[in-house]
């Protein structure tokens, strides 16, 4: 907890690896990304769960952004996040 989030992966290989392969990552604007299994909703702050989905800020947590669009639900959704720094 208490980590920085440098931004999103947007670009890796097409099974979901990054290893041994080049990536480009978002810093700003608003991103796409994976959502976990949550109750977040648009203008909630969002982190990053131990596998990298989007998830509510809890305690010290880093927050990744803002949600801006899409609801609550299950695993793998995807959302729309405000990247912040």
């Amino acid at each position: 907890l208490g980590a920085r989030v440098i931004g999103v992966l947007v670009s890796s290989g097409t099974n979901g690896s990054t290893e041994d392969r080049y990536g480009t990552v978002q810093i700003n604007g608003v991103s796409k990304v994976l959502a976990a299994n949550s109750t977040a909703t648009a203008g909630e702050t969002l982190s990053a769960s131990a596998i990298g989905y989007a998830k509510n800020t809890t305690g010290s947590a880093a927050i990744a952004g803002i949600q801006v669009e899409g609801t609550s639900g299950a695993n793998g959704r995807v959302i729309s996040i405000l990247l912040t720094k």
